[in-house]
């Protein structure tokens, strides 16, 4: 397969885990998309990455607009995707970039759909959430899959919203992949409780979460402990740093490295927080998170 992996942020750690998990079946994979942080890489996990620009976080609005300053200068991309098999898009912005260029320079690659989040405009009853969902179900009729990390999401959305036309669906759960195990035997013995320790690992943009968390450490001081590792989400918690720092017994010690710190991280702590508000209603009820699989995987 000669892979053309389009994503909405080249530095999402799950764009790496995608390519790992999908290595044996790669002659040539290249990444495209836009980054979030102050520069893009320049490979992912071995793999040529061109960023199309720095865009934001939850601003699905904006990025899709995005999109047509790309298709503009998309002549540059021409050799890179006239090579490829398959087109694969990581979220809605992703796909509709995809289908566009498989349409002007690889009308025979197969374009898959990764829908693996639904953003909170997609079930709006407002103009621009039906406007979008219109979007989603032309490009819909255009893709040869999609693929999706829960059942919940073909069930309890694309389902409903889109019930004639769509493709063959693909379920790929966010389980441990054999580079990020470390034996559980190897993380550090669990010391028992109290302190009760709480862990909450990867993107931290629940505000509902957090708040939770800091109440729960206020009213049982000395007794409850939260550790947090990760990416905070600025644009769903601006206020991040000021409600950890306002928390007794909360404490924040940023990123961490998937493929050697799970067992560790997982190994000190008694209570995996998998618990997402942030689309409440919706998305939030649909998601089966990495923290379940690995909550469980280690203990």
């Amino acid at each position: 397969m000669r892979l053309v992996y389009l994503v909405h942020d080249l530095g999402d750690p799950a764009v790496a885990r995608r390519l790992v998990m999908l290595r044996g079946c790669l002659a040539s994979a290249v990444v495209i998309g836009f980054h979030r942080g102050p520069a893009a890489p320049a490979t992912i996990e071995g793999w040529p990455a061109i960023s199309l620009g720095r865009t934001a976080d939850g601003r699905l609005g904006k990025r899709i607009l995005s999109i047509a300053g790309v298709y503009v200068t998309a002549g540059r991309l021409r050799t890179i995707i006239a090579g490829a098999t398959v087109l694969m898009a990581r979220q809605l912005e992703m796909l509709v970039l995809a289908t566009m260029l498989a349409r002007r320079f690889a009308r025979t690659a197969m374009v898959a759909y990764e829908c693996l989040d639904v953003h909170r405009l997609m079930v709006e009853k407002s103009p621009a959430g039906h406007a979008l969902r219109l979007v989603e179900g032309r490009l819909l009729r255009a893709t040869d899959m999609v693929i999706v990390s829960s059942d919940a999401f073909v069930s309890a959305y694309l389902r409903p919203v889109h019930n004639a036309g769509l493709p063959p669906f693909c379920l790929i759960e966010n389980k441990i992949l054999g580079c990020e195990t470390v034996a559980p035997v190897a993380a550090p013995s669990r010391r028992p409780g109290p302190p009760w320790r709480i862990g909450w690992y990867g993107v931290l943009r629940c505000k509902r979460s957090l708040a939770l968390l800091a109440d729960l450490a206020r009213a049982l001081p000395g007794q409850v402990v939260v550790e947090l590792r990760g990416r905070p989400s600025r644009a769903a918690i601006p206020d991040f740093d000021r409600i950890v720092a306002a928390a007794p017994g909360l404490s924040f010690h940023g990123p961490y490295d998937r493929k050697t710190d799970l067992a560790t991280l997982y190994g000190a702590v008694h209570f995996a927080w998998a618990v997402d508000f942030y689309e409440d209603g919706a998305n939030s009820q649909w998601l089966l998170p990495n923290r379940l699989y690995r909550g469980g995987f280690y203990n």
